[in-house]
């Protein structure tokens, strides 16, 4: 949207939506160019649209939306790999300020906003994110973050550390009757802090539900099953949700 409520209703501009509008408009072909500037890694299809891409989910434009996207997206797919990275370039010019003065927007790389969704399959079948829901998306470029013309090494550093996280899964332990899983190198120390009486917390990588375990029960703590408790090495084991956020 390029223009104020009062002018949508009015069906005109006033001096501010006539300059915001200007403004968008010129750097419309700076997006294009970004865009076109962006390569595929080998091995992985470009595709490109207007709206919203996540990755896994797209949201196209729909301008009878009273806000629609405002952005293009990019989508980077290795189908082979199980590897999806999306960008979204906005189409609004950003605001930057300099000792407390504002920038004027100069319609270059420097001036685009872009955030990057990756996703990937995990060793196990399921689908793996380095978002963090509801806190930050998997990267960005542009304001307060890496330059638009360092995507190639900003893609480049999102592959290898799938790698990673792929090479780390190898060695995660599933916990049977809770739907989380820890790493085989800590879990002796993770029995002998439960067993002395310690509770653990379990968290989601974003905003949603936590658990704290323990084997001393809470006022509103849940009892575990049993092979939850017989994984850990003691004899019962309670559960008590918190927010996380």
């Amino acid at each position: 949207m390029t223009n104020c409520y009062k002018c949508e209703k009015a069906k005109g501009k006033c001096d501010s939506c006539r300059e915001n509008s200007a403004k968008i408009a010129a750097l419309a072909a700076t997006v294009a160019a970004f865009v076109e500037s962006v390569q595929a890694p080998a091995g992985f299809v470009k595709t490109t649209g207007r709206g919203t891409h996540t990755g896994m989910e797209l949201y196209p434009e729909d301008k009878s939306r009273p806000w629609p996207s405002n952005s293009t997206w990019i989508l980077l797919e290795n189908v082979d790999a199980g590897i999806k990275i999306a960008i979204n370039v906005s189409d609004i010019p950003s605001q930057r300020y300099k000792a407390g003065k504002k920038i004027p927007c100069r319609n270059t790389f420097d001036d685009l906003d872009c955030s990057g969704h990756t996703v990937f399959k995990t060793e196990r079948g399921g689908w793996s994110t380095f978002d963090r829901r509801g806190i930050e998306d998997s990267f960005y470029l542009g304001n307060y973050s890496d330059p638009p013309a360092d995507v190639s090494r900003v893609i480049q550093e999102q592959l290898a550390k799938i790698a990673v996280s792929k090479e780390t899964s190898k060695k995660m332990v599933k916990i049977p009757g809770f739907g989380y899983s820890v790493h085989q190198d800590e879990l002796e120390a993770l029995k002998k802090k439960l067993a002395m009486g310690r509770s653990h917390s379990f968290t989601p990588a974003g905003m949603g539900t936590g658990h704290r375990l323990s084997t001393k029960p809470s006022r509103f703590a849940t009892k575990m099953p049993f092979e939850t408790a017989e994984f850990f090495g003691v004899v019962a084991l309670y559960d008590e949700t918190f927010d996380h956020d």
